[in-house]
């Protein structure tokens, strides 16, 4: 059964595509899959595409938001100065004409906006909408602390004289990222989000000036973060191909298509429904009907199910490809809430509880048939990415020198009850601690158990706290954990490492949730940031990996797999290693007459 339903999709991609291991499901990188050859008396011939999550967006909201549901919405419904190509990995141009001319002190960038793009209300994509984000993203005010690292680096964003749709980005420093950065922030419209012009009175300087103040710049702020920005779809505005029409809080958000897009009539789905099934059995249910289309959000085990079902097969295509995050366990490192025990505090303790967490056991209980195909991480940086450091390789399980290693770190059982415990600051601290993990799928269930009772073993206790999304997130970000059980997000661009390894992120509630750094590895970082040239970029990072792997901020677990399920009702299925792994206005609806390609 396995062999005859990939031999469709081996003959149909190229061996380049397609990384294989013996006895093993095929794994692909970027693929077309086959369509369909005829359609199924009982498809729905419908054009809406519907779309399974296992948990909503914390919001839409433009600037703030961190959420991966929210990013792959935002591809549809916003517009991007430049964006990843998925084919490629490399950037391309969207609302500009080409990417940027580049100074030679690499700091200022000039651009050319496209003279096509319009908003919904018809009128022209301008300069000053492009300055607006920059300012709104900037501001101290607005609830983006995440990505405020990037920011801090615009000194400006300014009009090119005599060229009315020419801009110029201007940056303190040199950073590999300068351009790439832009690909992450939609362009917004200034009228809308200001419509009395409040930031044009504000300049870019006074946006750095941590004493400045303004009332009315107050006022827009707390206009700007209203949570009606980024959840009712009145207030909702962009300029991608759709828009959303119906937001049904923890059920779905439906987005329309837009009937006089700028960039012509778009040839997606009709309309496309993202639809929270969190449930596997709700989800297997809702395949076996045909309720819904595509998904990337199954857990390995929900997909390994659906995809041995032989009816399932007839009507669906399953897929795997490799990406470039990792799943990884978090330590804080520096408690500051008050009400935490300094358990992680040295790195020999955190070192000892790598070497005793059963990775290859965790990849096999989650990827099952896949699990030869499943890459273990040895640091923070992908295998798949050059800047990898080959020298380093995963940490062996080894439970016996775990255990030594925590008796010379003071971790000792002196009262007999099966705890180990040591003294800090005069008093006696018990090894208890509370791994939170997300509850949206039983795969991180599954993996907190294998670590709580293998950690058991060695006498420390674990209370497993299960979460959702959001407040899992205000969890990370507020520092009020002991352990976190998550993943990160990675591209094939070069990474700015200071979102999750640099102090200023840790302080101001950003992506670094451990606390790891200092004043030596924030320079490497600023180091990195600041290459001009690839080979410096590459060493710099391969030196914050050693860091990074001395330090064990975390443990780094795997590589992850995206699974990626996709009707045949619909074609022109393309999947990536790039994230969200799939493009769904790409895909069009099957039409018998349509020529098949495959």
């Amino acid at each position: 059964m396995r062999v005859a339903f990939f031999l469709a999709i081996l003959l149909a991609a190229s061996c380049q595509d397609i990384v294989r291991q013996e006895n093993q499901h095929p794994v692909y990188g970027t693929v077309r899959l086959p369509d369909a050859g005829q359609p199924a008396a009982d498809w729905d011939t419908t054009d809406q595409l519907l779309v399974h999550f296992t948990a909503e967006p914390d919001n839409l909201h433009p600037t703030n938001g961190t959420s991966s549901q929210r990013s792959e919405i935002n591809l549809y419904t916003q517009g991007y100065l430049v964006q990843t190509d998925l084919r490629t990995g490399q950037l391309m141009p969207v609302l500009v004409e080409r990417l940027p001319d580049t100074a030679l002190n690499g700091t200022s960038f000039t651009y050319q906006l496209r003279g096509d793009v319009r908003w919904d209300d018809g009128s022209p994509l301008q300069v000053e909408d492009v300055v607006f984000t920059a300012k709104a993203n900037k501001c101290s005010l607005t609830l983006n602390p995440g990505v405020k690292v990037y920011w801090q680096n615009v000194v400006s964003v300014e009009a090119v004289t005599g060229s009315p749709r020419a801009f110029r980005v201007i940056l303190k420093k040199t950073n590999i990222q300068n351009v790439a950065f832009l690909s992450g922030f939609p362009i917004m419209e200034r009228k809308f989000h200001d419509p009395d012009n409040v930031l044009k009175e504000v300049s870019f300087s006074q946006l750095d000036d941590p004493t400045f103040v303004s009332s009315a710049l107050t006022e827009w702020a707390a206009e700007f973060n209203n949570d009606r920005y980024g959840r009712d779809p009145n207030f909702l505005n962009g300029l991608g191909p759709y828009k959303v029409s119906r937001w049904e809080a923890g059920q779905s958000i439906t987005l329309e298509r837009k009937a006089h897009h700028w960039s012509g009539k778009p040839e997606g789905p009709q309309r496309m429904l993202f639809r929270v099934v969190r449930d596997e059995n709700a989800q297997a249910l809702e395949f076996r009907s045909q309720k819904l289309d595509v998904s990337t959000n199954c857990s390995m085990g929900a997909f390994l199910s659906l995809q041995a079902d032989p009816e399932l097969r007839k009507n669906y295509r399953f897929a795997v490809s490799p990406t470039y995050n990792y799943t990884y366990l978090c330590f804080n490192m520096r408690p500051d809430s008050g009400d935490r025990p300094a358990l992680f505090n040295d790195a020999a303790t955190r070192r000892a509880l790598a070497l005793m967490t059963p990775v290859d056991r965790i990849i096999r209980l989650i990827y099952s048939d896949y699990a030869g195909a499943c890459h273990r991480m040895s640091g923070n940086v992908s295998a798949l990415k050059p800047e990898f450091d080959t020298t380093l390789t995963p940490l062996p399980f080894d439970p016996s020198r775990g255990r030594e290693m925590l008796r010379q770190a003071g971790w000792l059982d002196t009262n007999g009850d099966g705890v180990l415990e040591r003294t800090v600051n005069g008093n006696t601290v018990p090894f208890e601690a509370e791994l939170a993990y997300l509850s949206v799928s039983p795969d991180w269930r599954d993996m907190a158990k294998v670590i709580r009772d293998e950690w058991a073993r060695a006498g420390i206790k674990l209370n497993l706290v299960p979460m959702e999304l959001k407040r899992f997130q205000e969890t990370a970000r507020s520092h009020r954990f002991d352990l976190l059980l998550g993943s990160w997000s990675a591209t094939s661009l070069p990474e700015d490492y200071g979102q999750l390894w640099g102090t200023a992120s840790w302080l101001n509630h950003g992506s670094n949730f451990s606390g790891f750094g200092s004043t030596a590895t924030d320079v490497l970082i600023d180091s990195i940031r600041q290459s001009v040239s690839l080979s410096d970029y590459y060493r710099y990072s391969r030196s914050l990996q050693q860091t990074i792997r001395e330090e064990q901020p975390m443990v780094f677990l795997y590589s992850s797999l995206r699974r990626v399920i996709v009707h045949k009702r619909y074609e022109n299925a393309i999947i990536f290693p790039e994230r969200p792994g799939i493009r769904l206005d790409s895909l069009r609806l099957f039409t018998s007459t349509r020529k098949n390609h495959s």
